[in-house]
This record gives C-alpha cells, sequence and structure tokens, in this order.
C-alpha cells in the first residue's frame, strides 16, 4: 500500500498538467458578412463589447486606425445606469497629453479625437472598452473612440462602428503588444456569396486546392507607408484581357482600402479603361450583355438576378489583370462587379471609378476572390486565390485566450504536477530493482555490471 500510494498520487498529477490550456493563442478567425456586390453595401465583423457584450458590427477599414462605435446604440439596448459606466470609461489626460491613441486630443482633461472621411467627420471621446469575439471568449480592455452621429453614409442598418486595420496603432498592433496574438498579421478575405472572414495572427491554410483556382501559393510582395499608415503599392501596370498596358511601363501609387466598394483610378488611367473596356465588350459576346452607361453608377449590363450574374458574368465580361509590384493579379468579372437595383431590374456594373486623387485606391472590388495577408512583421502583402469559404479551412472560430504562465493556478498545478513525476520516476527505479533484480548474485559484482549496463545503454540511447 505504501508503493502504490505515490503512484496513484502522481498519476492524479499528470491527469491535472493534461487539464490545463496549452493553447497559446496564435491567432483566432471570424466570419465577415456584408456584401460589396449589393451596391454601396460593406463588409463588417461582429465584435462583443462592454461587459454587457452587447453585438455590434464593425466596418473593415484597412486606410484607419480608428476604432470606434455610435454611442446611441447603447441607449436603448442597455440599462438606464449605462450612460454612467460609460462617462465613468472615459479616457483623461495626461499633462494635457492623451496616449499614443491614434487622432487624439486633449480636450478639459479628457481624449477626444477626430478623423475626416471622404465625406463624413468622426469626432467623439476615447473610452476604455472590453472586446471580445464571441460571448463565450474573454474580454479584453481595448481605448475605442465613442461618437453620436445620426447621419453618416457609412451607417445603415447593419453597421454600429469602424475597426480600423492600418499600420499605425490599429487593432491588430494592440492584439500582438499585448501578445493575444503571436503575430503581427491578419487576412481578409471576401467573397459574393458568404461574406468571407477575417483571420488575426495565423495564416489559415485551405483544406485542399480549391477548384477552378490557380494553384494555392502565397504571393508576397513588400507594401511601403503613407503618411498615416495605409498600405502603399505600386501599380505597374494595367491589362483588359488580352490588351495593351494602359500604363505603358509607368508606375502609379496605390492604396489598399477595405471600406471602399469600387476600385478608383487616377483620372488618367480610369479614361484609357473606359476606352478599352468599351473597345474589348464590343468584340465579346453579346458585347458584355449589352453593356450601357447608367447614371451616377457606371457601365452596366442587366441580368435577371444576382445569383445569374455570379453564373454567367465571366463569360461576358473581360478578365482584368493589374500588376503591383511586378505581380499580377486577376480579377474576375464575378469578383469584380458592382451590382445595383434599379426599377426591379438587377444591373452588374463595373467596379471601378475615377479617384479625386493623384493614387489608385484599391477597393474590395480589388480584393475579391483572393486572400489578402497583411503580413505587418514583414511589411508585405501576400496574395492567394480562394473562393474565402470559412468551412474549408482547417480551423474552427476561436479567439484569443489567456496563456499557460498568464493563470497562476495553472503554474500551481505545473509546479505540482512537475514534482509529481519526479517522485514517480523515483518510485519506478525502486520497484524495478526490488522485483527485477537477481539477489543470488554478489553484491559487489551486481553493483559493478549495474553501473557498466547503464553507462553503455545511455550512451546507446544518446
Amino acid at each position: 500500500m505504501n508503493i502504490f500510494f505515490p503512484f496513484v498520487k502522481n498519476i492524479l498529477f499528470i491527469f491535472l498538467l493534461s487539464r490545463i490550456n496549452l493553447s497559446n493563442s496564435q491567432g483566432f478567425i471570424s466570419l465577415l458578412n456584408g456584401d460589396s456586390h449589393n451596391g454601396e453595401n460593406h463588409y463588417y465583423i461582429t465584435l462583443y463589447i462592454g461587459e454587457e457584450k452587447k453585438p455590434l458590427n464593425f466596418l473593415l477599414d484597412t486606410s484607419s486606425s480608428l476604432i470606434s462605435y455610435q454611442s446611441t446604440i447603447y441607449s436603448s439596448l442597455s440599462s438606464p445606469n449605462f450612460k454612467k459606466t460609460e462617462e465613468k470609461d472615459v479616457i483623461n489626460c495626461q499633462n494635457d497629453t492623451c496616449p499614443n491613441y491614434p487622432y487624439s486630443f486633449c480636450s478639459n482633461n479628457q481624449c477626444y479625437y477626430e478623423y475626416n472621411y471622404k465625406n463624413s467627420t468622426f469626432k467623439g471621446k476615447y473610452v476604455d472598452k472590453y472586446i471580445s469575439l464571441s460571448t463565450e471568449m474573454e474580454s479584453h480592455i481595448f481605448p475605442m473612440g465613442c461618437f453620436n452621429s445620426d447621419n453618416n453614409e457609412y451607417f445603415y442598418s447593419d453597421a454600429d462602428g469602424i475597426l480600423g486595420l492600418n499600420y499605425n496603432n490599429s487593432f491588430i498592433n494592440l492584439l500582438y503588444q499585448r501578445k493575444d496574438i503571436q503575430k503581427n498579421l491578419f487576412t481578409i478575405c471576401m467573397n459574393s456569396n458568404q461574406g468571407g472572414y477575417l483571420s488575426f495572427g495565423e495564416i489559415i491554410e485551405n483544406k485542399k486546392e480549391e477548384k477552378n483556382y490557380r494553384k494555392n501559393i502565397i504571393n508576397y510582395v513588400y507594401y511601403s507607408l503613407s503618411q498615416d499608415g495605409m498600405y502603399k503599392l505600386s501599380m505597374t501596370s494595367f491589362h483588359i484581357g488580352d490588351g495593351l498596358d494602359l500604363l505603358n511601363g509607368n508606375e502609379v501609387d496605390s492604396v489598399i482600402d477595405s471600406l471602399s466598394t469600387k476600385t478608383y483610378l487616377t483620372e488618367s488611367l480610369y479614361n484609357k479603361f473606359v476606352k478599352e473596356f468599351l473597345l474589348k465588350c464590343q468584340k465579346m459576346k453579346n458585347n458584355c450583355n449589352n453593356i450601357q452607361k447608367v447614371e451616377k453608377v457606371g457601365f452596366c449590363s442587366i441580368f435577371k438576378s444576382k445569383q445569374k450574374i455570379i453564373n454567367s458574368i465571366d463569360k461576358y465580361w473581360p478578365q482584368i489583370i493589374i500588376a503591383v509590384n511586378g505581380y499580377n493579379l486577376f480579377l474576375r468579372p464575378k469578383n469584380y462587379f458592382v451590382a445595383y437595383v434599379s426599377s426591379g431590374k438587377i444591373n452588374a456594373c463595373v467596379g471601378f471609378g475615377k479617384s479625386n486623387a493623384n493614387y489608385n485606391i484599391l477597393g474590395s472590388s480589388f480584393m475579391n476572390g483572393y486572400d489578402v495577408i497583411f503580413d505587418n512583421e514583414n511589411k508585405r502583402i501576400g496574395f492567394i486565390e480562394s473562393n474565402c469559404d470559412i468551412k474549408l479551412k482547417k480551423v474552427e472560430n476561436r479567439g484569443y485566450q489567456n496563456r499557460v504562465f498568464d493563470d497562476p493556478v495553472n503554474i500551481i498545478i505545473i509546479c505540482i504536477s512537475s514534482f509529481g513525476i519526479i517522485i514517480l520516476i523515483i518510485v519506478l527505479i525502486f520497484l524495478y530493482k526490488e522485483f527485477c533484480c537477481d539477489k543470488q548474485k554478489r553484491k559487489g559484482y551486481i553493483r559493478q555490471v549495474d553501473v557498466n549496463n547503464s553507462y553503455y545503454n545511455n550512451k546507446n540511447v544518446n
């Protein structure tokens, strides 16, 4: 009984050790909602905000680093005392300066921010808020902008806030700095059916090579940064089908903006694009399904339904080949079209527009159909063709968790179990010597042979 009690005790220690959460929180993946193929719609992710874990939808914005939400949302969702709690969460200034938060400034001893989009201005206070990716996952406190805006072009019935993902002090950098994710990278994958997915901290591999897509090899190009931290690439060529290069050997700066539905080209490039696209349509089946100019939305073809567009538009429209930093991306018509409903008819419109700046804006019509990997550790962006179906990925939807040594209970269990394993080894050695050795041999000879055998056995193993 005295011999086997330590044995049972150590088995218990090993069981406790096996129960420790050993996941090192390399990353997480979540479903995207929305569809840029529905006119002015955008892609968004659902985050759970506050201790109450209220689900709010945040638009993806790779052009800014602002995490912000509409404070008016809470007036109907929360308890009457919530406003006091919200005021308590406001971040105060230190020595008339705010922490290194995006677009922040100090006023009345509180941290405010202001950020200008194309047709909108976001102004409000910075507050500390709990953020979680699901109701089951652990929440972490993050600085968030809190604004009150009833008239804003970006906010429709499904959107409550903006999740900035550019390089400067954005959500991805906060996750990495706090070691909630192992690598400073994220992946956006948008499609026209399920919405797609967003992953942080790791590259999500496909289970198998997807049918009708090119070989699944990640192609990386290095990016530079704008002054505001936007991801900047150089467009080096632009072809419509097998046509001539519209850039004619020149290069044009381009920024990736997931909040833009269309891809906006500089004025000179856009004019060439329209001319070449229409010429190409004259040679294609049914003149690109009788493409015509539609007021305010561009050049469009009429289809019976959105599914008809997805199933057949590749037969009518040309493929577009854009090279960024020398790498060719093949944009299929079913990925770059934008759909509008007019007079009960579905218009499939070309997802390119004219930029008001001297650079191109690569929107979701450019990103659709690709895993776009933003690798901030190596300052590069990877592209791999994909149907963006989260069901084909190897991992399930999961979130960041405490690492092993962040939990004192885990540390205690590890220490106790390690000590228990040492005792178990000693007990096993004692049992081996007690029951397995030949006691009839002379003790001195036995000791000498055991030492030699132990030496040579260990030497062979090593």
